[in-house]
């Protein structure tokens, strides 16, 4: 039994008729004849009764074409399907992300996404910066959104947004944006910093902040996560330097002075593998530089 077998079948149950039929097929009737016969005789199943007037279709005839008719539906489907997967338009893609990545470009993207490639399925999994090279390089994630990325042969990455830095204190410190002179001002304080083994970039970066300004920070505690950090300086456990989104988002009693005068900023970025051969892939990043401009 062969597709066709079934395409000629389904065009003689609808048409009832061998001749017009096989006008249809574009192909000679007693070829068509032949054709149906050898699929009855294949399945061992009467499906058409014949007669000189008229063509029926048996009760397991009906049930045949119903199916049949389903199966090339589905034929059909899957073959688009196929080609949205070749395009980029289908499939899956994974996805890593640092937290902080929600607070700037990454929800305008997801919501794109979502209302422009309606079929294409993607995972979102919240990970350090250093987890997510590991994961790109092992193929476990397609994409990631990363802050500081560390240079690697295997990746490629482009940097899509850019922030300022700012200052995090407690809600009654006594520096405010209007005595704030610099960050020397803060020397004796104790600061909030993220491990340096889950981001060396990235904490270099905020020593840098303070050695810049002369003087060496005292780190009284760790924390991978903003959010936490957030809610220990909000409970006078120190201060902290992090992205300026981070204002926006967190109802703690704390206050944000923006480190404008600078030159160090912030940047997120998104990074790949670039041997991975998912055409989701490129149409995502496609919609990424679309979306950040």
């Amino acid at each position: 039994m062969e597709l066709r077998h079934l395409r000629y079948f389904v065009v003689v149950a609808e048409e009832l008729h061998f001749r017009r039929a096989a006008e249809k097929l574009f192909i000679a009737q007693p070829a068509l004849s032949r054709q149906i016969k050898l699929l009855e005789e294949d399945l061992n199943v009467l499906l058409l009764k014949r007669t000189k007037r008229v063509v029926l279709l048996t009760e397991a005839g009906k049930f045949f074409y119903k199916e049949v008719k389903d199966l090339f539906t589905a034929i059909d489907l899957i073959k688009t399907k196929a080609k949205e997967i070749e395009s980029g338009a289908a499939g899956k893609i994974k996805i890593g992300y640092v937290g902080s990545a929600m607070l700037s470009v990454l929800p305008k993207i997801i919501t794109k996404l979502q209302k422009s490639l309606p079929d294409l399925h993607f995972e979102l999994h919240e990970m350090t910066a250093m987890v997510q090279v590991e994961m790109l390089k092992a193929d476990k994630i397609d994409i990631g959104f990363l802050r500081i990325p560390r240079d690697d042969k295997d990746l490629i990455m482009q940097t899509i947004f850019t922030e300022t830095y700012s200052i995090v204190l407690p809600e009654n410190h006594k520096i405010t944006t209007k005595n704030f002179k610099g960050l020397h001002q803060l020397a004796n304080e104790k600061f909030i910093f993220p491990p340096r083994n889950v981001g060396q970039r990235y904490f270099d970066t905020l020593i840098s902040l303070c050695t810049a300004a002369g003087f060496s920070p005292i780190i009284a505690h760790e924390s991978l996560f903003e959010n936490a950090i957030i809610r220990l300086i909000e409970n006078d456990m120190g201060i902290s330097i992090l992205p300026s989104s981070f204002n926006k988002e967190f109802n703690a009693k704390v206050k944000f002075i923006e480190l404008k005068k600078i030159p160090q900023r912030l940047q997120l970025s998104i990074a790949w593998n670039k041997d991975n051969i998912n055409p989701s892939l490129l149409t995502m990043i496609k919609l990424i530089r679309e979306t950040v401009g």
